[in-house]
């Protein structure tokens, strides 16, 4: 009998860890399922070491994952002095525009943080929006020769290791429709610059996960260098040739001279301007008078108001005062985007909204 009842257990026993291993491998199967590739087979997992530094083809898996949320739209701005009314409007600009959620970075003097977020939260009290202020910092290394480089608004914050990737945006720049295409030209140049016509500082879209892990590859070592050893090596042997400060150590030379040597970038004649850059001051000066016509709009519209009434029609009216200029006789190049961007805003927004 008591064989008879060994025998008894030990089925039992094995049936019952037959059917804990059937349903485990059934978990399994059920799980994998729902992370099929492309082609219809089941994804491979495999471990990662923690410690291990991340590849860009990591990166990318990550960044371009199925199923993965609409990122929120990140805009870093550098804010010194009187620059920061310029940096509130800008922002205006993005959030004005923009039906996703944004997120700000704004990086200003201790002293302005007050002052920039008084107006912030007053300007934007209706716009889908979020910001983080921070103190601007320089490298310890050579601290006051970075600070005195060009000017102190035109210097680039530290690498926000929590963010993946953002637009930086000058303080000087209008955004007059979502999504943006820029141009420039390579004159004047005397230090390295990218491509035929260079990249422009004012308005760069990053992607910080990588600018972190690349090694950059240069004249002055046998080694590659990530971006916080490339910068002060990249300093010391063409300071004495950049005149642009930030503009040049980033390798490129920007279109200063607005509307006198003709257009370089054809889609915007055919879709329109889509940021405007008002560098050497020309968003405060009647010269050329096109540009302070489209700041003053964004600057005296407010949130709520009818766009279409409140904003593009009297902007409209005012760029024709400037049809004399060089910049006026194009200025439709300026409102042609923009206004199918106001009007899109305007039916998705209820009214009294």
């Amino acid at each position: 009998r008591r064989i008879f009842l060994s025998t008894v257990l030990m089925c039992v026993a094995i049936a019952l860890l037959s059917l804990v291993f059937l349903f485990s491998k059934h978990d399994a199967e059920s799980f994998s399922v729902g992370f099929k590739a492309p082609n219809g087979q089941r994804c491979r997992f495999k471990t990662v070491d923690i410690h291990k530094r991340p590849t860009l083809k990591d990166v990318a898996q990550k960044v371009n994952s199925p199923g993965q949320r609409e990122p929120l739209m990140q805009l870093a701005v550098v804010a010194c002095g009187e620059r920061h009314r310029e940096a509130v409007n800008m922002l205006k600009t993005a959030a004005m525009l923009s039906s996703r959620a944004l997120r700000f970075h704004i990086f200003a003097e201790k002293q302005l943080h007050t002052n920039i977020q008084t107006a912030v939260s007053m300007t934007f009290i209706r716009a889908k929006f979020s910001y983080v202020i921070q103190p601007i910092s320089f490298p310890h290394e050579n601290q006051e020769e970075w600070s005195q480089l060009f000017k102190p608004c035109a210097s680039l914050p530290m690498i926000l290791k929590e963010v993946d990737s953002l637009l930086y945006v000058d303080t000087e720049v209008l955004l007059l429709q979502p999504k943006p295409w820029i141009a420039w030209y390579s004159r004047f140049s005397r230090h390295p610059y990218y491509g035929k016509t260079g990249i422009n500082s004012g308005v760069m879209l990053m992607n910080l996960t990588r600018m972190r892990i690349t090694q950059f590859k240069n004249d002055m070592t046998s080694i590659g260098l990530h971006w916080d050893g490339h910068l002060m090596p990249l300093l010391q042997k063409y300071k004495l040739n950049i005149i642009w400060g930030d503009q040049d150590l980033i390798n490129c030379t920007i279109n200063s001279d607005h509307c006198i040597y003709g257009s370089n970038c054809v889609p915007a004649e055919e879709e329109g301007v889509f940021m405007l850059h008002g560098n050497r001051g020309v968003l405060h000066s009647d010269k050329p008078p096109a540009f302070k016509a489209v700041y003053d709009a964004f600057k005296h519209y407010t949130f709520g108001e009818d766009l279409i009434k409140s904003f593009l029609l009297p902007l409209e009216e005012a760029l024709n005062e400037t049809t004399h200029t060089y910049c006026g006789k194009v200025s439709h190049f300026l409102t042609r985007g923009l206004g199918k961007s106001v009007r899109k805003l305007q039916r998705m927004t209820p009214a009294g909204g």
